[in-house]
């Protein structure tokens, strides 16, 4: 009988709390994830919820559609120039947060620092074979490959782009 009136109590307790006066914030954004994200940092963050997540505070260059096929998001649009370069369309009137356009030179900043081995990225190997950056404008640019790389397109969807100013 004890454990009854102590299961009824937890459970009018409960209702109380849940009936409470607490409201969020206007300004805040409530998620319910399965588990914790342990890092945030879009070079060393691998699981689900955490590239989620990365996904809404940092743009990526291209992204993975319903179907599992890359698609342009920062990109305007990208197109195969021959089996190891790929060119590039940026959107105009893409910001970071601090209200500044994003340019290819930041695309290229971003593909530097994944790459470079003393940041010691996870995805520091998805962007060896990235041979050379050409930017033939300030929204247009070609990536070089040292050999014919058919996931690059992919693998771009978890390169985020970061301001360096």
């Amino acid at each position: 009988m004890r454990i009854f009136h102590t299961s009824i109590a937890l459970v009018l307790f409960s209702s109380i709390i849940a009936c409470s006066d607490f409201k969020t914030p206007d300004d805040t954004l409530v998620t319910v994830i399965s588990n914790p994200i342990a890092n945030l940092d879009p070079l060393f963050s691998t699981e689900a919820n955490a590239q989620h997540v990365n996904q809404l505070i940092h743009a990526g260059l291209t992204r993975v559609d319903k179907n599992l096929l890359p698609e342009p998001y920062l990109a305007e649009s990208f197109k195969t120039v021959d089996n190891k370069t790929i060119e590039f369309q940026l959107r105009k009137g893409c910001h970071f947060q601090n209200g500044r356009e994003i340019i290819a030179d930041d695309i290229e900043k971003s593909i530097q620092l994944y790459r470079d081995p003393i940041h010691n990225s996870f995805f520091q190997e998805n962007f060896k074979r990235i041979l050379s950056f050409e930017k033939l404008d300030a929204y247009h640019f070609r990536l070089h490959t040292s050999e014919p790389f058919p996931s690059l397109l992919i693998d771009l969807s978890v390169l985020k782009i970061l301001p360096f100013e």
